[in-house]
């Protein structure tokens, strides 16, 4: 499974982007993502720790991938902090 994985401060900044600007309507429905999936083992590998599988859910999608485009043209905005660099603040405000 694949999963579109975005950092909470690049998700906020989206938010109040749409918040003030004049270019999107009431209810407008804007795509925030990373644009760049990963799957949970890829996750797993990064943070560290043990591997756990567990059986397929009923229902569940295999792929997540948000499109930017209207997110870009819209508010100009597009992803700064990658999972990678996300993961890497973590574990050092963590200490681990």
């Amino acid at each position: 499974y694949y999963r579109d994985y975005t950092h909470v401060s690049d998700i906020a900044r989206a938010n109040i982007l749409a918040m003030t600007s004049d270019k999107v309507g009431k209810g407008e429905i804007i795509n925030i993502g990373n644009n760049s999936p990963y799957s949970v083992n890829q996750l797993v590998q990064l943070i560290g720790g043990e591997h756990v599988f567990v059986p397929e859910r009923v229902g569940d999608v295999r792929i997540t991938n948000a499109n930017n485009t209207k997110a870009k043209e819209l508010l100009d905005w597009a992803p700064t902090i990658s999972l990678e660099e996300g993961i890497k603040q973590l574990k050092e405000e963590w200490g681990i």
